[in-house]
């Protein structure tokens, strides 16, 4: 066994680069587990309604109660929407708070 030659194993390149399997490890991780998916989607969900709000209504249109009471305190809130506000809070007070429909008598006293 004089011809016999030590030979060295060595791993050979896969052809991507070290932070491409990283970002596909990172990009796989939500679908490996139920935590990380239920708030990926979430987030997916929450980016996707104000960016199709923001299409649809446009830039003026406040996206949600907060962007609508800081529109709303700064007086920049369009007066369509607040004559909007003024119909929901009537129809609000009228049915909820004073409505006219009598209580049915169900026959338990």
């Amino acid at each position: 066994m004089e011809g016999d030659k030590n030979v060295v194993m060595s791993s050979k390149p896969t052809g991507k680069a070290n932070w491409k399997i990283k970002f596909h490890k990172i990009l796989s991780y939500p679908m490996k587990r139920t935590g990380p998916a239920i708030v990926a989607s979430t987030l997916l969900y929450i980016v996707m309604y104000n960016v199709g709000v923001r299409w649809w209504k446009g830039d003026k249109h406040p996206v949600n109660r907060f962007m609508w009471k800081i529109q709303e305190q700064e007086g920049r809130l369009d007066p369509t929407l607040q004559a909007k506000k003024q119909v929901v809070l009537s129809y609000q007070e009228e049915r909820v708070y004073r409505p006219r429909d009598n209580v049915p008598d169900l026959g338990i006293v």
